[in-house]
């Protein structure tokens, strides 16, 4: 029973954290805001975070576990490596749609990242791990002859980039364009750059 409430307070804090980070941004968080959303005392939350500094980088590292569990799931599902590309896509979108709070944390983040080597670190790697968990999709691709090996080696860092591309604009201005077509729009590109033929398989 211990155990569990130890966990269920940690991600009580966690939770609380990306409330606050995403009203008041990381500069203008303080722990006591933190301690009160997550309706716990201030020394309570000192406990599992003693600093500031610490508890920011264990929300990186609670991001980068959600965005590796999604990515190991498409890894993991019984589709061709053609799908499995337009799937990543469709995580991106979901994660716009029904996970946008964490997309702003995490883009405040990046520009924290920009000046602390501790969260640009942690950035690099999930970063890295998106970009390896499509290379293997890719090279898999290759493998069965789906993927044209030339251009191949490029498409990791080209849909991280089309995605990321996607999250900013969206997240300043929904309006910008609509999630469906662009993704659509996306994966065609990605299709095309592969050796693929216009559909989906």
């Amino acid at each position: 029973m211990a155990s569990n409430s130890k966990g269920s307070s940690r991600q009580a804090i966690i939770d609380a954290s990306f409330t606050v980070i995403a009203r008041n941004k990381i500069s203008g968080t303080n722990l006591r805001e933190i301690a009160k959303q997550a309706g716990i005392s201030l020394g309570t939350l000192h406990y599992y975070f003693p600093s500031k500094a610490e508890l920011l980088l264990a929300l990186l590292d609670y991001m980068r576990e959600i965005f590796s569990e999604g990515q190991r799931e498409i890894s993991e599902r019984p589709l061709t490596q053609l799908e499995k590309l337009y799937h990543f896509f469709l995580q991106e979108k979901r994660y716009l749609v029904e996970q946008r709070q964490m997309l702003e944390v995490f883009f405040d983040f990046w520009s924290q990242g920009l000046q602390d080597s501790d969260i640009q670190f942690r950035i690099q790697l999930i970063y890295d791990r998106w970009r390896q968990d499509i290379e293997a999709v890719v090279v898999e691709g290759v493998q069965t002859g789906e993927f044209d090996p030339q251009v191949a080696p490029m498409i990791p860092a080209l849909m991280v980039a089309t995605m990321e591309g996607a999250a900013l604009q969206y997240l300043m201005d929904n309006s910008v364009f609509d999630l469906d077509e662009y993704f659509e729009t996306s994966h065609k590109m990605m299709m095309r750059l592969v050796g693929v033929a216009e559909s989906r398989g």
